[in-house]
This record gives structure tokens, sequence and C-alpha cells, in this order.
């Protein structure tokens, strides 16, 4: 008896490490910078910069941008910016990880205080998650060569992850400022929403075409009012994704952005915007796949042991989008008369839960306006809310392989009873990862004891409606092509009950 076998990889729920990362530094301003009356935020923004992975760990180049944002002595709003770099260590404890990873990062706490003047004390906690992806390849038999044990085979067609990567890169491009513009003081804001255009697969790459939309918040240097201007800045990029074939299926999710944004030729009559902008982005690659197998087996003369094992397989992706608009009122704590100059939406945090079968999505944010009191001086309202919503029913089993957001407004909207309403609109997309099982042979074997007696009789079989023959031949020790010619069958199951003629050998 001959059998050939195949490797199949076996998917298993993503394995989770994390790690925590302290913050503690001050913030010491230039010397032309105003000194500070009031702090009105102070944020950590992390940004992962790069993923690698040996056999006993996983290494994680991180950065973190320090923001202040200030009213100075001069009833002027000031924003400062600094960088910290890091890298975070942890143990994979044992797992096998390839190239099959992502990681996140969240700030848990950010707390600080002015010691001075011009000096700022941060701490913070940015919490760090790394998913590892393991497929345990699982040898199966596909095919048997032997006179007397019969195998009866299945197919399943599934599309079937092969790859995971947390790839970054660099943008960067100039901007032109007009009259139009008015003389920008400080940048108090910048935001950047990355669009794919276009993605493909070269053999071990993946050629990435889209484009950044920027959004920049500043204050004037004339009139210290608060304007905004977008502008667009296209890219192109090709990235290492080894293993990865032409038509493997491609997507981007968990994309985050670190920008800088700074003044040139301020004094000109064309000053520059220089941008830069670092991506990181996670990608999977997936490919339709159709596994071969067998389910069933029998010998019709010696004895045999077959062994069965249950194999997870993950059949990837079942797109799932939604728009999410996010309403909500909240007491402002202001007396005074006000304008709101500006409104955001910053430490945003996208998860899913599945309750009695149904999947939920919850978003927690900062929600943030800035307003400008009667007396020239900028304040900043804060709130943090979590909205959730229903998204699907789902198997207890299927579970999100990945999450994305785009924000597709927001607004902040002075009530006339002392409250603030916040109003928002995300659209969320989600590939539900569900799984699949399969009962597959493994391993063989024949023995040369015969367990049965042939004659020269025959069996008389009384079968009924709906019964295959595959049962009917593995019972009685025959072949399905046997019944098949002696009955002048053509179907493999029986259409009604009838009796059944067939040799006994």
């Amino acid at each position: 008896m001959n059998v050939e076998k195949i490797a199949i990889k076996s998917a298993k729920q993503p394995v989770s490490l994390s790690g925590q990362q302290n913050i503690e530094t001050d913030i010491i301003l230039p010397d032309y910078y105003d000194n500070i009356s009031k702090i009105l935020k102070c944020t950590i923004k992390p940004f992962v910069e790069a993923v690698t992975s040996t056999d006993d760990r996983i290494s994680i180049a991180g950065s973190v941008t320090l923001s202040l944002l200030y009213s100075g002595e001069d009833k002027k709003l000031y924003h400062y910016e600094n960088e910290i770099k890091y890298t975070k260590i942890l143990n994979n404890q044992g797992y096998k990880i390839g190239d099959n990873i992502t990681a996140e990062q969240h700030v848990s706490s950010c707390s600080y205080r002015a010691v001075g003047p011009k000096r700022v004390d941060l701490k913070g906690v940015i919490q760090i998650y790394a998913k590892i992806y393991e497929h345990i390849d699982a040898d199966i038999i596909t095919s048997i060569e032997s006179e007397y044990v019969h195998a009866r085979s299945s197919s399943l067609k599934i599309n079937m992850t092969n790859g995971l990567f947390n790839r970054d890169f660099t943008v960067s491009d100039e901007f032109k400022l007009n009259s139009e513009h008015g003389k920008i003081r400080t940048v108090i804001r910048k935001d950047c929403k990355i669009s794919i255009n276009e993605k493909k697969t070269i053999v071990n790459k993946i050629f990435i075409k889209g484009t950044c939309k920027m959004f920049v918040i500043y204050i004037t240097e004339e009139t210290n009012a608060v304007n905004n201007l977008s502008y667009e800045v296209p890219f192109s990029e090709v990235v290492d994704a080894y293993g990865v074939e032409e038509n493997d299926e491609i997507e981007i999710y968990n994309i985050q952005t670190n920008v800088s944004v700074n003044i040139k030729n301020q004094d000109s009559d064309t000053p520059i915007l220089d941008t830069s902008i670092d991506i990181s982005l996670c990608i999977s690659a997936a490919r339709e796949q159709t596994i071969d197998y067998i389910d069933d087996v029998y010998s019709s003369m010696n004895e045999i042991s077959a062994t069965f094992n249950d194999i997870d397989l993950e059949n990837n992706f079942m797109k799932k989008t939604m728009n999410m608009d996010v309403s909500f009122e909240a007491d402002s704590f202001i007396d005074d008369d006000y304008s709101i100059c500006d409104s955001y939406i910053d430490d945003i945090k996208l998860s899913s839960e599945i309750k009695e079968n149904k999947m939920y999505l919850l978003i927690n944010a900062n929600y943030n306006a800035l307003i400008k009191l009667s007396d020239g001086t900028f304040s900043l309202i804060t709130r943090n809310f979590t909205a959730e919503r229903e998204f699907i029913s789902a198997e207890i089993t299927d579970r999100p392989k990945n999450m994305s957001y785009d924000m597709l407004s927001v607004s902040a909207l002075r009530m006339n009873d002392g409250k603030i309403r916040f109003m928002s609109d995300y659209f969320i997309e989600t590939a539900i990862c569900s799984s699949c099982k399969i009962k597959a042979l493994t391993a063989l074997t024949e023995s040369e004891n015969p367990q049965r007696n042939f004659n020269n009789g025959i069996i008389l079989y009384y079968a009924q409606k709906g019964e295959d023959l595959w049962s009917i031949a593995k019972e009685n020790r025959t072949t399905v092509e046997t019944i098949k010619a002696s009955n002048e069958i053509a179907d493999d199951s029986l259409t009604e009950s009838r009796l059944l003629v067939f040799p006994n050998y």
C-alpha cells in the first residue's frame, strides 16, 4: 500500500503578547516661546516604526510625539512638539513567529503639570500589543494506492492567509502658501487621511499607491485667528513581502501616521510647508486554495487502522462595513460667552465583542472643541465618550481579523443650556475571519490478516431512499463500482427504496 501526503496550514487562535512603555520626561520650551499661562492640553501619540522578530523575542521600535497646547501670558495660543524614540522587547514564549505578526500601541494614561514658566513635567504609559498568527503544518493523506483499500475524497475551497506584515515608509512633499492663507504664527494641529488607490502583488513584493490628504489648523500672525488649509501628498511604494505571489488578495489596515510640518521661508512672499509623513500599516495576503482530503476509508480485505484528525482552517475574509454616527451632549462648564474655533477627535480606540451570537463594535475617543472666550483667550473642552453599536450576527467562532475606521466628519455645537453637543460620523470596515473544520485522514496502516471470507454467493440488501452507496459498500466490504454495475445505478445515492443485489467477492 502506498500513500501520498501533503502539508496544509492549520489555523490557531492568534496569540496576544503585551507590554508597556513608561514615558517620564520634561517638556522644556525654547526661549522664543512665551511663558505658560494655562495648559489647554498635553498629549502623547505613539507610533510603530518597525517590528522585527527572532526565535525568542519580538522587537518593536516606536516613537512618541509629545504635544503641548497652551495659552501664553500674551493671551496667544502656542503649540509645541517633541519626539522620543524607544525600543520595546517582548518575549515570544516559544511561538513560531515567522513574519505573521502585527503590532499596535495605545495610550493608557497621561498626566502633566507645569513646573515652571517654560517647563512641563509629563508622565504617561503606552500599552503595546503584538499579535502572532501562528499556523502549524498538518500532514494529511490525499491518495491511497491499494487493491483493497478504498477512500472517499472531499475538497474544500478556502481563501487562506499566507502572510501578515508590518511595513513602514516615509512620504514627503512641499506645499506653497499664498496671501490667502495669511502668515502662519503656529501650527496647532495637523491630521492626515490615507486613501489607498491601488494595490497589487508582485512576487515577494507589494505595490501600494495612494494619497495623503493633509489638514493643517493654524493661528495667523496678524489676527490671532484659527484658520485651516488642506492639500494632498501622493505616494507610491513597493514593500517587501516574502512569500506573496501574483494574484494574492491584499488587505491593508491599521494605518498609522506620524506627521511633521515645518514652515520654510517664513518671511518671504511664498512660504512653504515642508511636510513629512511616516506611514505604518499592516498588510494581510490571502490566496484561494483547494484542499483535497480523505474523509473516510475502509478495506474490503484486510484489517486497517486509520487515524482521522480535526483540522481547523481559516477561511479569510468576509468583509463587513458600516456607517456609525455618534452624537452626545455634555456640560461645557464655561460661564463666559465663547465661540467654537475648531473641533476634532483624538485617541480613538476601536474594539469588538461578541454577545449572544452578535458582534458589537465599540468606539472610545476624546472629543475636543477649541473655543475662544470673550476676552480673546483660548480654552479647550475635552470629553471622553464610548459608543456601542450592533454590527452583525456572528457565530461565536467568528472573530475580526482586522478593523479600520475612517473619520468622515466631526463637529461641535454650542447649546443654549450650558451644554455642548459633539457630532461625528465614522466609516468602519472589518474583515471577519470565519474558521472551518475538516476531519481528514492523517495516518493509515494495513495488516495482512484478512477480516472477511470470500465465496461465490451473492448479497441481497434492501436499501432505503436517500441511502448512499458508499455506506452500503463499506458495510458489506465491497465497492461502489461493483454495486453500480450489478444494479445499473448511475448516482451515488438512491432516489427510492429498492433491493440491491451484488456478488460477495
